[in-house]
């Protein structure tokens, strides 16, 4: 337990300690059964078909990612049976982890559809943390990253993992959609969150000279998934 006063862990005295909370059974148990008698996965061509003239000229890295990315995907259509161990059972409550209220677009939807939608992204992105498991080329990460900025205010920015490559560390941003949101507007959406992160680790972690960062969307009711590894050309469209 955290005191609500200083959010101070009881065990240790971290402050980054996690606070977890259950994800909803039902939910949970919908997008197991889900996963077990969906189609295979298959790739959404859309995506690279508006970003084509606007990604780096680094075939080798490009080609390294789309095959990462790939591999969850296979991960998932391997492994149908075994859903109830891949997906997780808790989630950070961000409240009482970091006494701040959740932060995000104010939403017009039902709280019961925000709250299935988020659900369905944090079990897909304990799946994506899952799938990679001792994988060379990735690395979870477990807290959000501060830094201080021109202004000298200290912020955070939190990719979901880092794609490791010749020494590079990418930042990658994992989203999914619900069915027939696989739209540009939303491709656009993440996009932009994703070369945030490329901008602030080049800038304040020196690792990602080349400013790339990477987006893996997919939609769980569609079976589609779709990558890129971009830079700041993609700027140009966004």
């Amino acid at each position: 337990m955290l005191h609500t006063d200083d959010m101070n862990c009881d065990n240790c005295d971290f402050k980054s300690c996690v606070v977890a909370r259950h994800i909803n059974e039902g939910i949970r148990k919908h997008w197991i059964k889900a996963e077990s008698r969906g189609s295979s996965w298959r790739r959404e061509k859309r995506v690279s078909s508006i970003v084509k003239k606007h990604i780096p000229d680094d075939r080798k890295t490009i080609k390294e990612f789309n095959r990462f990315a790939t591999h969850m995907f296979e991960f998932l259509d391997n492994n149908r049976d075994e859903m109830g161990e891949i997906f997780p059972k808790f989630t950070r409550d961000y409240k009482r982890t970091t006494g701040e209220r959740d932060k995000g677009w104010k939403n017009t939807r039902s709280s019961s559809q925000t709250n299935r939608d988020f659900t369905r992204g944090v079990l897909y992105e304990g799946a994506f943390q899952k799938a990679y498991v001792n994988h060379n080329q990735f690395e979870r990460i477990y807290e959000p990253i501060t830094y201080v900025n021109a202004n000298q205010e200290e912020k955070e920015f939190e990719p979901d993992a880092w794609f490791i490559f010749e020494e590079n560390r990418i930042p990658v941003e994992f989203k999914t959609y619900g069915e027939g949101s696989l739209v540009e507007s939303k491709f656009y959406k993440g996009l932009r969150q994703s070369r945030r992160y490329g901008r602030l680790s080049k800038r304040y972690l020196g690792n990602n000279p080349n400013e790339y960062s990477g987006l893996i969307i997919c939609s769980p009711e569609e079976r589609k998934f779709a990558s890129v590894l971009m830079d700041s050309r993609i700027d140009r469209i966004l």
